[in-house]
């Protein structure tokens, strides 16, 4: 039984319990589902943003993560791809020049038959790059060559007279070629060289061939025969008066005939005077010689009409005339597999560039059913490039190459470079004279 006091205490704990109020419960439900949608909003756009890459977490995630985080790749510095690349050639003969502004082919290394202890060495310069500079120049004429065992040098016999000289890539355009020479010093009984080239690679292991003797056919029209044998493109040539690009003959006041004390005197028409015994073309002003019946005839007149045997070169600044297209006997061979093509380059106009070569070496014929190609070949009496800035206006070079053609074809097309195709020309034989 409580007594009173205890009973008085009762009371005043029961009466100090605060009492429940509905409307404080309803605002605490009320806050706490307001912290539960910004906590699942906050949670929403922190997981878009980590998927876009734009959130960086001071943190490692949790390896059970299951979403995938992308990561901006780093950034690449793309540098500007040069204009033009040779690619890497598995040539050994083949080099890139000038920064790949060029291609060196190495043709031959030949002994000279007549002079065991020198070697010719020929190259094929061809110009790769859109954009070249005016002191972009391979000097052929600068070659030497070293013993790969014994590691000596062995230099150039005459740079300025017994090679082909620099050569320019401005002056040829973007895919053409220009072959030059170079005669080097090398003792007889070497056959393996290294050949080096100015502003090229290293041409290793060569090995040094026996040159065969040089064809003689009929001299040049323009440029005497060299005193060296060496079969070799372009021909050699102690000629001063010579183009330094491509060793274009040149206007002479007189030129020897080799075999004959009789001097040439070149007239704006270029009348040459050759051999006994070569058959010459005549100007058509000149009166045709009576030969046992006047057999002998004028060879333009042979071989294409008048309007198809002159051709403009470099637009209007040259003109280009066939003179003659001969079949000769190969000395060599005994055959008449070659075919003799002489022409004569006039200019025409007040200005020309230094550009404005036409390279004789690179002409060719086509058998027009066949479409069979004949290219030239390296024989003593061929000339080499012909610039025009080394003619006088209103005057003429002649140019002769020898195209090997098989016997029994009789009509050929002639291209040459820089002026045109002579259509349907026919290869004539030298005329036989009859005995008394």
């Amino acid at each position: 039984m409580k007594t009173p006091n205890q009973q008085q205490q009762f009371d005043q704990t029961v009466a100090g319990i605060p009492k429940p109020q509905r409307g404080k419960n309803l605002n605490g439900f009320l806050a706490g589902a307001a912290t539960m949608l910004l906590l699942g909003a906050g949670g929403f756009l922190l997981y878009q943003g980590m998927n876009l890459g734009q959130v960086k977490l001071p943190f490692n995630l949790s390896a059970n993560r299951k979403s995938t985080t992308v990561t901006p790749s780093p950034a690449t510095n793309v540098s500007p791809s040069p204009t033009t690349s040779i690619p890497p050639s598995s040539n050994p003969y083949v080099q890139s020049a000038l920064g790949n502004k060029a291609q060196v082919e190495l043709l031959s290394v030949k002994r000279i038959p007549e002079m065991p202890d020198e070697v010719t060495v020929e190259f094929r310069v061809n110009r790769v790059a859109d954009q070249v500079a005016t002191r972009d120049t391979i000097n052929i004429g600068a070659t030497t060559a070293r013993n790969p065992v014994t590691n000596e040098t062995y230099k150039s016999v005459n740079p300025e007279n017994r090679s082909s000289g620099p050569i320019a890539l401005f002056t040829l355009r973007q895919g053409q070629s220009l072959d030059g020479y170079v005669v080097l010093k090398v003792p007889r009984g070497i056959t393996l060289i290294d050949v080096f080239l100015e502003n090229t690679g290293t041409f290793k292991n060569v090995l040094v061939g026996d040159g065969e003797p040089a064809l003689q056919l009929t001299p040049p029209l323009a440029t005497p025969t060299p005193k060296t044998g060496a079969n070799s493109l372009p021909t050699p040539t102690v000629n001063p008066s010579i183009s330094p690009f491509g060793k274009s003959p040149a206007i002479q006041e007189t030129i020897p005939i080799p075999g004959t004390t009789t001097p040439v005197f070149p007239s704006p028409k270029t009348t040459t005077i050759a051999p006994e015994g070569v058959i010459q073309p005549l100007d058509s002003s000149s009166p045709k010689p009576n030969n046992k019946g006047d057999k002998r005839e004028d060879i333009r007149e042979q071989n294409a009409p008048v309007s198809k045997s002159a051709k403009k070169a470099f637009g209007n600044k040259a003109q280009v005339d066939l003179v003659s297209v001969q079949r000769m006997e190969n000395p060599q061979t005994g055959k008449r597999d070659l075919v003799t093509v002489q022409m004569r380059v006039r200019r025409l106009a007040d200005e020309v560039g230094r550009r404005d070569i036409i390279n004789i070496p690179e002409i060719t014929a086509r058998n027009y059913v066949s479409n069979t190609i004949y290219k030239s070949v390296p024989v003593a009496s061929s000339t080499a490039s012909i610039a025009l800035n080394r003619i006088p206006k209103g005057e003429s070079v002649d140019a002769s190459v020898a195209i090997k053609v098989p016997e029994g074809v009789q009509f050929i097309d002639i291209s040459v470079p820089e002026t045109g195709t002579f259509e349907e020309v026919e290869i004539t034989r030298p005329t036989p004279v009859d005995g008394p």
